[in-house]
């Protein structure tokens, strides 16, 4: 049973996650597949970059003997900026991920696995424990499927996001059997993590970069319509970014607000925790609190806790009603 890991790649910026990600892995992974386009999703020409800066870093020398560069230039359809095209953009995206799928089918049995990720995404194979739990799932698995929970860090390598998430894997057999593709397989099962495990397998580390290049990446990436503002909004008070262009509005809760927090064993690769100095971009705020209490009044009232709280009661009560109609139509049976 072999394991791989397809993801796209970009621009230089992505260098030290990259890096990051090759040492995080390397103790379980047999072979990255590394997928990249010289046209954004967006539909800038940005280049090939990824063998020059593997190349040019000896840092890179351990881990090029496994490392696949999949390089090409499909053109893809130029977007505006500041509007919404994520429709559009996730075309580009699906093909990009797709130039591993050939690779991946004539090399590979129909027992190994192919992980679908990003860049930022770092299964920590380093970790004894995580990396025992994560192969006896592997070997338990029956479908060929697997979701494992990534803990998610946003703007900073110790800023949380509270909300488990899944990522997938999934077996040769199983991908050529559900006919889907790559980013079907990926966009299927990425959701809030619900299923119970003694490890936070994974690691995310979403625009963990200088400033800059986060507005960049609004500018090429798979998400639309996002301004300046929209990042100097995000980075002042601490939150997923909003645009001014949409009609949805920031919420106070773990889906809109992070927190930056200590790093412990339990939620952080030791790599990270011991090269945090390295790692850190300090993007955020100092005062993030006390600017969403500025910003947003009006999600601090005792008002909007108690609407939160009925909402809640709300969907528990009709989760609760419509497993109570499943059972009563299958005793009728």
């Amino acid at each position: 049973m072999k394991i791989v890991d397809s993801f796209p790649f970009s621009e230089p910026y992505e260098k030290e996650v990259l890096l990051l990600k090759l040492i995080l892995e390397d103790e379980g992974v047999d072979e990255w597949i590394l997928l990249e386009n010289a046209y954004s999703f967006q539909g800038d020409y940005t280049g090939l970059h990824a063998k020059d800066i593997i190349e040019s870093d000896e840092r890179f020398n351990k881990y090029k003997h496994k490392l696949k560069i999949v390089s090409k230039e499909e053109k893809t359809e130029y977007l505006p900026k500041h509007k919404f095209f994520d429709h559009i953009s996730c075309k580009a995206e699906i093909m990009q991920r797709q130039f591993a799928y050939d690779y991946f089918i004539e090399k590979y049995s129909d027992e190994d696995w192919i992980m679908v990720s990003d860049v930022d995404e770092m299964i920590d194979f380093s970790d004894a424990a995580r990396k025992a739990e994560l192969l006896k799932e592997l070997k338990h698995s029956k479908e060929g499927l697997l979701k494992f929970p990534t803990k998610r860090y946003w703007y900073d390598f110790d800023n949380e996001y509270k909300n488990i998430i899944n990522n997938v894997m999934c077996t040769k057999k199983h991908l050529m059997q559900s006919g889907k593709t790559l980013y079907e397989i990926r966009t299927d099962n990425r959701r809030v993590s619900k299923k119970k495990w003694k490890n936070i397998i994974a690691f995310e580390y979403s625009s963990c970069y200088p400033a800059e290049f986060i507005l960049q990446k609004f500018y090429t990436g798979l998400h639309t319509g996002y301004t300046p503002n929209d990042l100097k909004q995000a980075l002042r008070t601490n939150q997923r970014p909003t645009s001014e262009n949409a009609t949805w509005k920031t919420g106070n809760n773990k889906y809109f607000f992070f927190e930056t927090v200590k790093l412990t064993k339990r939620n952080s690769p030791r790599y990270v925790r011991e090269n945090l100095s390295f790692y850190k971009v300090n993007n955020i705020d100092k005062n993030y609190r006390q600017n969403r209490r500025t910003d947003y009044p009006d999600l601090f009232t005792m008002s909007y806790y108690l609407h939160q709280f009925m909402e809640a009661k709300k969907r528990w009560l009709n989760k609760k009603w419509k497993a109570l109609n499943y059972k009563l139509k299958l005793n009728a049976r």
